[in-house]
C-alpha cells in the first residue's frame, strides 16, 4: 500500500495556498457535494483559565477559596457558572465568602468549577453563556471580527414549562375551558384503554430503563369521553354530557375524573405548546388569555416580562438580574434549571470559500470510506420479520403493528415501552470486512513506523474504493474545527480543519433548528431543510414535520424549532385530526418493500417522509417517535463522522489526514486499572504517568465521550484529579488531540476584541451532486390487523437442522402425504427462520378433519422424526393468509393452489439429488425456475418481465456473478422440461397472477426459492440475476431468429 507518514515530532505542512494533494480528487471522480453557504459558526466563549497550574489542597478552605476567586474572577465566568448550573453558582459565592462548608462541598465544588470553565474555553457546543452560535458568510478572501456586545436569549427550561402547564391543567375551573383531544396513541385492550407510555413523564436516558405503559379500566363514562374529545373539544363539555349520563355523580366528582384523566395522558389540552412554537411561554400566556384566564396570564405575564428585560444584558453583567429571574421562577416550581439561555455571539464573520471546498472534498473521503454495513441490526432484524408476516404488499397501522399483542411490537432495544424483541448482531458484510482489513494496514504500519500521523490520498482511497462506487449520495452536515494563526493565513490557504469525532447529522440545517430564532433570516435555514429532505427521500414523498410530547424535558429543549413544512403529524400531543394538513397517529401505516420500511397515509397509500429538523435524541422520545425516526434513514448511510469500526477497542489509534483535513485525530483508550477506584492516589498518578509514557499521550488532551468532551492539561494535578473522577465512574472514555494539535495551529484566526484566541466549530451543510433518490414505493393495500381465525387450515412447524431438511422433504414428508385423510383437498410447505430453521407444512380442508385425524398424523409423523434425530419439535400455529401481498381476495385462493402445486414440484426436484442441492447449483436451478414459473404466467412475454428496470436494485448487486455463470445457466435451461415437474393444475393456478402486479408475481418467485433452497438473500438475488441473463439470451435468440 502506498502511504505516507509522518513521524513523531516531524509534520511536512504544505505551505501557503498549497493543496498537499486534495485536488487529485478531482481527477479522481470528483467531489461529490456541494457544500451551502451560510452555515453556523459555535464559539466557546470563556478565556482559558490560568488558574490552578500549581497543587491546590481541595481539604484546605482557604486554598479552594483563593483558587475559586481566582478561577471565577471575570464576571462573565461567575455568570456563565450561575446561567449552566445554579446550585453550583450557590457553592462557589458560598466558598468566596468563606462561609463554613463541608469538606466533600470544597473538593466538588472546585473541580464541577474547574471543569465548567475548561468546557467554556475548549467545547464549542453550545450551552448558555459558556458557547454559543454566529451566523457565517464566505467569500474570496477572510474577513473576522469577535465583538463583546452578545446576547443572551433567556428561555424557560422544559421541566419548568410542563409543571407551568400541568398546574392550571389540575384547576377543574381552567381545565373546563381548556380544548381536550383524546391521545391519538392509546388503544383499546381487553377491558382496559392502554396508552404505550404516559406523555410528558421523565425517562432515564439509560437503555432498559424507560417508561412503562399506563392504562385505565374502560367503563362506559371512560368510552364516552373518548369518543367525545376524539375532535378538540373544551373540558367543560365533555362535563355536562358526563352530567347528563351519570346524573347522580357529584360535580366535583365529575371534574376530578377529567383532571385525572389529563394529568396520565389519556386527554391532550391545548395548553402544552407544541415544539414549533419558538416562544412557548407566549403560546401558554396565549391560550390563557383566550379562555379568559386573566388572572392566571397576568402571573405569566409578569415572568415573561422579566425574561424579556434580562435579555438586554450583555454576558458579565446580567448575574443580579439572573439571580432574581431564577428565584421568582423557582418560588413558581422548584426546579434545579427552571431556565436556560441561547446565546448569539456578536460576530461577523467571512470566511474564504477554500474552506466550503475543503470541506466538500473532505465530505467526499468521508463518503467513500464510509462503512457498508447498511440499517442498524434491530432494524434489519424488524424489517425481515415484517416481510415474513405481512409481505410488500400490505400496509399496517402504525399502532397496530408496534403492540405485541397483534404486531410486532416495537424494534429490538426500544423503550417507552420497552420492547421484548432481541436482534442478534449483524457480522460486517463483505465490503466492510474489505475497509476494516484497509484500517488495519493503516494502523499496523503507523505503529511499526513509529508515527502519529497516517496521511491518506485518492490513490488508496481509490483502491478500496474503485469497486465498490456510488452513484448517488445522501446528505448531511459536517462539523469541523477551523485552525489557523491569523485571518489572513485563512485567505491564503494556510489552514487546517479537523472534523469532529462525533458530532454531525444526516439533515443538513437540523444542528442549527434550535437556534433559528436567533438568526436574521431563518427561511434560508428552512429552504436547506426541505432541500435536504427532497435529497434522502423517495420520488413524489410527501414530507411531514412531527411533532410529539417528548419522555424527557432536555429533549424539548433541543427539539424546538421553527415549522418548515406545511404538513405536520402530531403523535402523542395535541392536534386536530380535522385539521386539512394535520395527521395523527391513526392516519399512518407501515409498508416494506424488499429494501427498506417506509410510512404512507392510511387512507390514500401516499409515502409520507417524517421530518425531525432538530438534533433532539429520539430515543428518549414515545417509541411510535423514535420509530418514525428511525426508519427513514434505513436507506442512507452513517458518513458524517469517520469510523473506526472494530478497531475502536484499540487502546491507541493514529491521526487520520486527507489533503488540509484531519479525518480523526489521535486518540487514546486508557487502560483499565485507571478506573479502578481503591488505588491509593500515589500509585494512581504512577499508573497515569506510565500510561501517558507508554503510549506517548501529549500533555493537552480531549477527554470524553461522544462530542461531551472538555480540554485537559495531564501536568496540571487539579485536571488529572478531573480525569480520575471521570474515570472512576465507569464511563467509556477516550482521550483525543486536542483540535489545535492536530491541526497543527490554534485558534489564533478568531480572536476577540482583547486579543484572546476563542476555539469554534463550523457547520457545513452538505447537499449531494446526486441524491440517491428513492424510486417511489408501490401504494401498498392498508389493511387492519386479521382478527378472524381460519380453521380450515392447519399449520404445523417442524424444526429441525437445515442439514437435515432435504431428506426430511424427499424421503419422509411423502410418507405422510401418502396417507392423507379425506377432507384434505390441498396442502404447501415452506422453509422458514424464526430464527431457528424449520419447516412450516399447512393443509387445507374441512375443520373437522385437519383438527383431528390430520392433527394425529402430523404428530405421529413428528414423533417418528423425532425417534430418528431428524427433528425437534413440532408447533401447532395459527395461518393468516397474505391476502394483500398476494393480489387481494379474489386471487389468494389460487395463489395457495399454486403453493400446493409447487411444493408438489419442488419434491420432485429434490428427489433428483439424493444428497441435496449442490451449493453451486442452487442458484442456476431457482433460476430457471423462475424462468418457467414467469413464462407460465405470462407465455411468451416472459423476458420482458425480467428485463424490466424494476428488477434493477435487486439484480444489479449479483451481475458479476450472474455473468459468469451465464453460459451453464443457458444450458440448463435449454435442457429443461418444465412440464415433467408440473402437477395437473399448475398451469390454471397460475393463469390467476397474469393480471396481478409484478410484485405479487415476485413474491410467488420468492417463495419457490425458500421451498427450493430456504430463506438465503444472496442466492435469490443470484437467481434472479440469472433469470434476467436467460431473458436476455432468449431476446436475442430470438433476434437472430428473425434476422
Amino acid at each position: 500500500m502506498a502511504e505516507r507518514s509522518r513521524r513523531r515530532g516531524k509534520r511536512q505542512e504544505p505551505g501557503p495556498g498549497q493543496r498537499s494533494g486534495p485536488e487529485r480528487a478531482l481527477s479522481e471522480g470528483g467531489v461529490r457535494f456541494d457544500a451551502v453557504p451560510g452555515g453556523l459558526l459555535r464559539v466557546a466563549m470563556l478565556p482559558r483559565p490560568s488558574a490552578g497550574a500549581g497543587e491546590v489542597d481541595l481539604r484546605d478552605p482557604d486554598q479552594v477559596a483563593d483558587y475559586l476567586d481566582e478561577l471565577t474572577a471575570d464576571p462573565r465566568v461567575l455568570e456563565a457558572i450561575a446561567v449552566a448550573n445554579m446550585p453550583l453558582y450557590t457553592s462557589v459565592a458560598a466558598i468566596r465568602a468563606r462561609a463554613a462548608v463541608r469538606p466533600r462541598t470544597l473538593a466538588k465544588t472546585a473541580l464541577a468549577t474547574t471543569r465548567y470553565v475548561l468546557r467554556g474555553a475548549s467545547r464549542p457546543t453550545p450551552l448558555g453563556l459558556l458557547a454559543g452560535v454566529a451566523p457565517v458568510a464566505f467569500a474570496d478572501s477572510c474577513r473576522v471580527r469577535l465583538g463583546a456586545a452578545h446576547r443572551g436569549v433567556p428561555r424557560p427550561g422544559g421541566e419548568w414549562l410542563a409543571e407551568e402547564v400541568a398546574q392550571w391543567e389540575r384547576r377543574p375551573g381552567v381545565l373546563r375551558k381548556l380544548r381536550v383531544v383524546r391521545n391519538d396513541l392509546g388503544f383499546r385492550r381487553g377491558d382496559r384503554w392502554v396508552l404505550p407510555c404516559a406523555p410528558g413523564a421523565e425517562t432515564s436516558s439509560v437503555p432498559g430503563r424507560g417508561m412503562e405503559e399506563v392504562s385505565a379500566k374502560y367503563t362506559t363514562a371512560l368510552e364516552l369521553v373518548l369518543r367525545a374529545a376524539e375532535r378538540p373539544t373544551p373540558a367543560g363539555v365533555l362535563t355536562d354530557r358526563l352530567t347528563s349520563a351519570f346524573p347522580r355523580v357529584p360535580v366535583t366528582r365529575i371534574e376530578d375524573v377529567l383532571v385525572d384523566l389529563v394529568r396520565r395522558g389519556f386527554l391532550l389540552t391545548e395548553l402544552h405548546p407544541p415544539l414549533t412554537s419558538m416562544d412557548p411561554l407566549q403560546h401558554i400566556l396565549d391560550v390563557l388569555r383566550t379562555v379568559d384566564e386573566k388572572e392566571a396570564a397576568a402571573e405569566l405575564a409578569d415572568i415573561a416580562e422579566r425574561l424579556h428585560r434580562h435579555g438586554q444584558y450583555r454576558p458579565g453583567t446580567g448575574l443580579e438580574s439572573w439571580r432574581s429571574l431564577v428565584d421568582a421562577m423557582g418560588a413558581r416550581h422548584p426546579h434545579r434549571r427552571p431556565l436556560g439561555v441561547d446565546l448569539l455571539v456578536d460576530a461577523d464573520v467571512v470566511l474564504p470559500e477554500a474552506v466550503l471546498r475543503e470541506a466538500e472534498r473532505a465530505a467526499t473521503a468521508l463518503w467513500r470510506l464510509r462503512p457498508r454495513s447498511g440499517a442498524a441490526a434491530h432494524l434489519v432484524e424488524y424489517h425481515a420479520a415484517f416481510l415474513e408476516r405481512y409481505g410488500t404488499d400490505q400496509a399496517v397501522p402504525l399502532l397496530d403493528l408496534l403492540d405485541p399483542h397483534v404486531g410486532l411490537g416495537t424494534p429490538a432495544g426500544y423503550d417507552n415501552p420497552r420492547s421484548e424483541r432481541s436482534a442478534p448482531v449483524a457480522g460486517p458484510t463483505a465490503d466492510d470486512a474489505e475497509r476494516e482489513a484497509w484500517l488495519l494496514q493503516l494502523v499496523s504500519t503507523a505503529a511499526v513506523s513509529g508515527v502519529t500521523e497516517v496521511v491518506i490520498d485518492d490513490e488508496m482511497i481509490t483502491a478500496l474504493d474503485d469497486a465498490r462506487l456510488d452513484d448517488r449520495q445522501d446528505p448531511g452536515e459536517i462539523c469541523l474545527h477551523l485552525t489557523a494563526d491569523s485571518p489572513q493565513a485563512l485567505t491564503e490557504g494556510d489552514f487546517v480543519a479537523v472534523l469532529s469525532s462525533a458530532t454531525g447529522s444526516p439533515l443538513p440545517g437540523s444542528l442549527a433548528g434550535r437556534f433559528a430564532h436567533l438568526l436574521d433570516d431563518p427561511r434560508s435555514l428552512g429552504d436547506l431543510v426541505r432541500r435536504g429532505t427532497q435529497c434522502s427521500s423517495a420520488e413524489g414523498a410527501l414530507p411531514v414535520e412531527v411533532d410529539f410530547q417528548p419522555t424527557s424535558q432536555g429533549v424539548a429543549n433541543a427539539a424546538r424549532v421553527p415549522s418548515f413544512f406545511a404538513d405536520r403529524l402530531a403523535i402523542g400531543c395535541f392536534g386536530d385530526p380535522g385539521a386539512t394538513l394535520t395527521r395523527r397517529a391513526p392516519d399512518i401505516a407501515v409498508a416494506a418493500d424488499a429494501v427498506r420500511l417506509y410510512f404512507v397515509e392510511a387512507a390514500t397509500g401516499r409515502e409520507i417522509t417524517p421530518v425531525f429538523p432538530h438534533a433532539g435524541n429520539a430515543r428518549l422520545a414515545p417509541a411510535a417517535v423514535r420509530f418514525l425516526w428511525e426508519v427513514p434513514r434505513m436507506a442512507t448511510s452513517a458518513w458524517v463522522v469517520w469510523q473506526w469500526g472494530v478497531l475502536a477497542a484499540a487502546p491507541y489509534l493514529p491521526r487520520v489526514r486527507y489533503g488540509r483535513t484531519v479525518l480523526t485525530p489521535a486518540r487514546w483508550r486508557p487502560d483499565s486499572a485507571l478506573s479502578d477506584a481503591t488505588v491509593p492516589d500515589a500509585a494512581w498518578e504512577l499508573l497515569l504517568d506510565r500510561w501517558r509514557a507508554r503510549w506517548q499521550v501529549p500533555d493537552r488532551v480531549d477527554v470524553g465521550t461522544g462530542d461531551r468532551r472538555v480540554a485537559l492539561d495531564l501536568t496540571r494535578p487539579l485536571h488529572r484529579r478531573l480525569l480520575r473522577r471521570d474515570l472512576a465512574r465507569g464511563v467509556d472514555l477516550l482521550v483525543s488531540e486536542t483540535p489545535a494539535d492536530a491541526g497543527g495551529r490554534g485558534h489564533g484566526w478568531l480572536r476577540d476584541e482583547s486579543g484572546t484566541a476563542h476555539a469554534s466549530e463550523l457547520i457545513v451543510p452538505l447537499l449531494p451532486h446526486h441524491p440517491r433518490t428513492l424510486a417511489p414505493a408501490p401504494r401498498p393495500q392498508v389493511t387492519t390487523t386479521p382478527t378472524r381465525r381460519h380453521p380450515e387450515w392447519l399449520s404445523a412447524k417442524l424444526y429441525g437442522a437445515t442439514a437435515r431438511q432435504h431428506e426430511v422433504l424427499t424421503e419422509h414428508l411423502p410418507l405422510l402425504l401418502a396417507g392423507l385423510p379425506d377432507g384434505v383437498d390441498r396442502w404447501f410447505f415452506v422453509r422458514y427462520r424464526d430464527p431457528d430453521p424449520h419447516l412450516r407444512l399447512r393443509f387445507h380442508g374441512s375443520p373437522d378433519v385437519l383438527h383431528g385425524p390430520m392433527a394425529r398424523a402430523v404428530l405421529a409423523w413428528a414423533d417418528r422424526l423425532r425417534e430418528q434425530r431428524l427433528a425437534g419439535r413440532l408447533v401447532f400455529d395459527g395461518y393468516e393468509p397474505e391476502t394483500a401481498r398476494y393480489g387481494g381476495p379474489d386471487v389468494i385462493t389460487a395463489v395457495e393452489r399454486h403453493f400446493h402445486h409447487d411444493s408438489l414440484r419442488v419434491l420432485h426436484q429434490l428427489r433428483s439429488f439424493p444428497d441435496g442441492v449442490p451449493a453451486g447449483e442452487k442458484a442456476l436451478l431457482a433460476a430457471v425456475d423462475f424462468a418457467d414459473t414467469v413464462r407460465g404466467v405470462h407465455g411468451s412475454r416472459w423476458p420482458g418481465w425480467f428485463l424490466d428496470a424494476a428488477l434493477d436494485e435487486v439484480c444489479e448487486p449479483h451481475r458479476d456473478y450472474a455473468h459468469r455463470h451465464r453460459q451453464e445457466t443457458w444450458a440448463r435451461y435449454q435442457r429443461s422440461d418444465p412440464t415433467r415437474t408440473e402437477s395437473a393444475g399448475w398451469s390454471e393456478a397460475l393463469a390467476a397472477l397474469s393480471s396481478q402486479r409484478r410484485s405479487v408475481l415476485l413474491s410467488v418467485l420468492h417463495m419457490h426459492h425458500n421451498r427450493l433452497v430456504g430463506p438465503d438473500r444472496q442466492t435469490e438475488g443470484r437467481a434472479l440475476a440469472l433469470a434476467r441473463c436467460l431473458a436476455e439470451a432468449e431476446e436475442g435468440r430470438r433476434r437472430y431468429a428473425h434476422a
